[in-house]
């Protein structure tokens, strides 16, 4: 994917925390499929019953992504598409499509992601901490930043997190 191609490669330098004049997108991360090895087990956001594959009777997305940058996708259960290829998605779960997230952030001189997070005390929480980490990962390898947005896990529900940000330099 590429917004444009000409962007500046700029990096997000700044004091830790700083995000005052960066170029800001918000980051969800809250899909997974089966046998991506994610806690939820399941087709978390691609379909209406997580626990089937997605499917013309079974789905929740209303746009296919374009998953040609990713090295590892999930077939579903529609058809392939009109180029042939398999009908597959991405998983958030998996590192690499962060990676490319925020590969592509960096390319487009976009500086900052904020993740953001829902639920983090319910069954979703063990997926969410570990795309966190992986959005963590992703930021420090690409030089953005990643303040989290939402409730914390240790802290009781719908009580709102300050702003952390995560990326180079900062804890």
């Amino acid at each position: 994917m590429r917004l444009n191609a000409d962007a500046a490669v700029s990096p997000a330098v700044s004091p830790p925390g700083d995000v005052v004049g960066k170029i800001t997108v918000g980051y969800q991360g809250w899909f997974s499929a089966a046998g991506d090895g994610a806690p939820i087990n399941g087709w978390w956001h691609y379909s209406q019953d997580w626990g089937a594959m997605p499917s013309p009777g079974n789905k929740a997305i209303k746009s296919w992504p374009d998953v040609r940058d990713y090295t590892r996708t999930y077939r579903t259960g529609f058809a392939d598409l009109g180029n042939g290829q398999p009908a597959s998605l991405f998983s958030s779960y998996d590192q690499q499509t962060v990676d490319t997230h925020f590969r592509w952030m960096q390319e487009n001189g976009l500086d900052t992601a904020a993740l953001q997070r829902f639920d983090p005390t319910g069954g979703e929480g063990p997926t969410r901490d570990a795309v966190t980490a992986r959005v963590r990962n992703a930021a420090e390898t690409y030089g953005r930043k990643s303040p989290r947005l939402g409730p914390s896990v240790r802290r009781a529900r719908r009580k709102p997190r300050p702003d952390r940000s995560h990326g180079p330099g900062t804890a």
